[in-house]
């Protein structure tokens, strides 16, 4: 939660040195990811108490890497049936938006590190100490709600005139939670990234692996930046909320990416020797 106001502190005390390199840069950017970093930086720091469960449920095993690309399908197909039911629905048209070759760069670099970086967080160590406390079931719901809400958090542009001092981080920090007064994006954005939670973690447990669920994410996080930069969704309610995380179509894509997991853990199940015990 301090990443905003420190974030501010740091923002000023480099303009006050005369280098103003980072303010083409928003908070809105790097508010999660820098989220991500110190929960990393915690669980690094209390990596003993995180490995006394570490590998028990899931684990990181490079032998099993190649999983990655069942993600990777997973992830994929989803998105073509995104596009297929937003051009189906007349909610997704052409943007004429930026250089393909360069967007796609930038997409892939970004979700590779995020993608892999946010299941090693929160399918290797956050599964497995909350299902080694709470059991297998209630510990991948309570994580797909920790999940869900992490990502939930946006904060907003500093309004116009705001005056700015040391303090500003602090007073903007209440506008980080500004989505839950929306009834409407609670119900459409919040629930699709628990569904979202619920997916990646029943990958990760059902394959004793993270790399089925490093795929996925990778290819959501891909495929989401390339296509909103060529494309534009509509305001359709309730298919499609401006976005291809939002509304009916994407909830109902994670149901039956669900379905296309179940399938690919019954193809890839976890070794006899590390299996699943609740």
């Amino acid at each position: 939660m301090l990443t905003y106001p420190l974030w501010c502190l740091g923002q000023l005390a480099i303009e006050d040195w005369g280098w103003t390199g980072l303010s083409k840069y928003g908070i809105q950017k790097y508010f999660n990811r820098s989220f991500i970093l110190c929960a990393i930086a915690g669980v690094l720091m209390m990596r003993p108490r995180f490995g006394a469960s570490g590998e028990r449920f899931v684990s990181s095993n490079f032998e099993r890497s190649s999983l990655v690309c069942v993600g990777l399908v997973l992830g994929t197909a989803a998105f073509a049936v995104l596009m297929a039911a937003g051009f189906g629905f007349s909610c997704i048209a052409p943007s004429g938006g930026r250089a393909l070759v360069k967007v796609a760069g930038k997409a892939l670099l970004a979700a590779v590190v995020v993608g892999y970086l946010e299941e090693w967080l929160f399918r290797k160590h956050f599964l497995n100490a909350i299902c080694h406390r709470f059991g297998l079931s209630v510990g991948q719901v309570l994580l797909a709600v920790l999940f869900a809400s992490v990502h939930f958090l946006k904060p907003v542009a500093p309004p116009a005139g705001l005056e700015v001092d040391g303090w500003v981080g602090f007073r903007l920090l209440p506008m980080v939670f500004h989505q839950y007064s929306n009834l409407t994006a609670i119900l459409g954005g919040w629930l699709t990234l628990f569904a979202l939670g619920m997916l990646l973690s029943r990958l990760a447990i059902g394959s004793g692996v993270i790399w089925p669920a490093v795929g996925v994410h990778v290819a959501v996080i891909f495929w989401n930046k390339v296509l909103s930069s060529q494309f534009a969704v509509q305001q359709c309610k309730p298919w499609f909320a401006g976005n291809f995380q939002t509304g009916l179509v994407p909830l109902m894509t994670l149901g039956v990416m669900a379905v296309w997991a179940a399938e690919a853990v019954r193809i890839h199940p976890a070794p006899k020797d590390s299996e699943l015990r609740g």
